[in-house]
């Protein structure tokens, strides 16, 4: 008898769905629980590590704004064909706000990292649409049609946190919701069946199967496929570009000590207004906020005299990952030995034109003169490919021709004191000796 009473329900429900004249529809990676479904939104973070070395960047303070009302379709009457010619037809999207609502804003924060390199990497927050398909604002079973818009948010938009968007971005989708009747020992009146989302120019648009090139299943505002191997292409997604500056310190010359560390400091002057944070060290464990958001013209600090973050001595150096594109740096040592030495900075790799500074002699406890505005190729639209370096090189000064260096001055004047005392004392000896005689 149970069986029986499945069989009848079954066959209740099918007759149903074909008296709504169209199939359930669903976007392949999108999730439905329920009476929720769950979209993406999705930024690309591009950054200059190599493509089988990413490295941790930081997401960009950003934040959007969701919107859902009905479809708006006017005097359009679309309908859906599926493969077996069963034709539905779909009506504009009652209850938006009340008996259907969606997620009202995404924030992406910067306590949040991705891995990242020159092929790209997603940063995801989910969108969720909740509908209540039981509210009266529903009065039949079918298809309803929805637009969901996004927007910036006022206090946290694109520009103050240098996230790009390309000229083909869509800010709306558009949700088709599929509702039937309740069946059996289902509760309410009505049971959503399906969704589908996806993105159009128009709101009025029919789908039949075939292959439509002005509307597109959607996940979500995502990215199209990529991955580590296969570059990700900024194509109707925001994103996000930023570059990483390695800092490598070498010494010159016999007498130059290699096991000294010096402090450095790296001053950038960001192309963002919100706080950016990044990761840098020796190991590469230290977190810094470059930007606290509340002076985005200011130079802000790494590093420096009287902190020890950054400190290197020959053959070591540090990389600052997650930097924003059109950053800029200034790089400082300070000679915090008892030698004086000539210093050089040299910029390669990203750089956009090579540059090599050379200063006058650095004396003990001063501070060199930096290297000015290091930057990279990439822009806020423009991807860069490799990490920018700059290199510091010190080497002891040569002050005379005689062949002395002046670290070991000080001890041969006094060699020669000494030689001349000795050589007096033997001579005043030798008088009382022949005195005594």
């Amino acid at each position: 008898m149970r069986t029986l009473r499945r069989i009848v329900a079954a066959a209740a429900a099918l007759q149903l769905l074909l008296l709504v004249h169209a199939p359930a529809a669903s976007a392949s990676d999108a999730l439905s629980k329920e009476n929720t479904m769950v979209f993406r939104k999705e930024i690309l973070v591009f950054n200059t590590a190599p493509a089988g070395a990413p490295v941790a960047v930081h997401y960009p303070n950003v934040s959007y704004v969701y919107s859902i009302a009905g479809a708006n379709m006017e005097d359009a009457a679309p309908t859906v064909t599926d493969s077996k010619e069963v034709t539905g037809r779909i009506y504009n999207g009652v209850g938006a706000g009340t008996a259907v609502t969606v997620t009202e804003r995404v924030d992406f924060s910067d306590e949040d990292t991705v891995l990242s390199s020159v092929n790209g990497a997603v940063a995801s927050r989910p969108v969720t649409v909740t509908v209540n398909p039981n509210d009266e604002a529903f009065e039949h079973a079918g298809i309803y049609r929805y637009l969901i818009t996004e927007t910036e948010a006022a206090d946290a938009g694109r520009a103050s946190a240098g996230v790009a968007r390309p000229g083909d971005y869509r800010s709306t989708r558009y949700l088709d919701l599929y509702l039937r009747r309740a069946v059996g020992q289902e509760t309410g009146r009505f049971v959503i069946y399906g969704f589908v989302l996806l993105e159009s120019d128009e709101p009025g648009f029919d789908l039949d199967g075939s292959e439509n090139a002005d509307v597109i299943k959607s996940n979500g505002f995502v990215a199209s496929a990529g991955n580590r191997n296969e570059p990700y292409e900024p194509t109707d997604v925001d994103y996000y570009n930023t570059y990483n500056l390695k800092i490598m310190k070498m010494t010159d010359g016999p007498l130059a000590d290699t096991n000294h560390a010096f402090p450095m400091k790296a001053e950038f002057r960001n192309a963002v207004g919100s706080r950016v944070t990044v990761d840098y060290g020796i190991s590469g464990e230290t977190t810094a906020h470059l930007n606290d958001g509340a002076n985005p013209d200011g130079l802000n600090t790494i590093g420096g005299e009287h902190q020890k973050s950054i400190m290197l001595s020959a053959g070591s150096s540090t990389l600052i990952c997650g930097i924003p594109a059109g950053s800029t740096v200034r790089v400082t040592e300070y000679n915090n030995s008892y030698d004086n030495y000539f210093v050089e900075m040299k910029a390669t790799g990203g750089q956009k034109t090579e540059v090599i500074y050379g200063t006058d002699t650095v004396s003990a406890g001063e501070a060199s003169k930096a290297f000015d505005s290091a930057d990279n190729t990439a822009t806020l639209t423009e991807k860069g490919t490799e990490n920018t370096q700059v290199t510091v090189t010190n080497t002891i000064a040569m002050v005379s021709p005689t062949g002395y260096v002046i670290r070991f001055l000080p001890f041969g004047v006094m060699a020669v004191f000494a030689i001349l005392i000795l050589i007096f004392f033997r001579f005043y000896n030798r008088e009382e000796d022949e005195d005594e005689i």
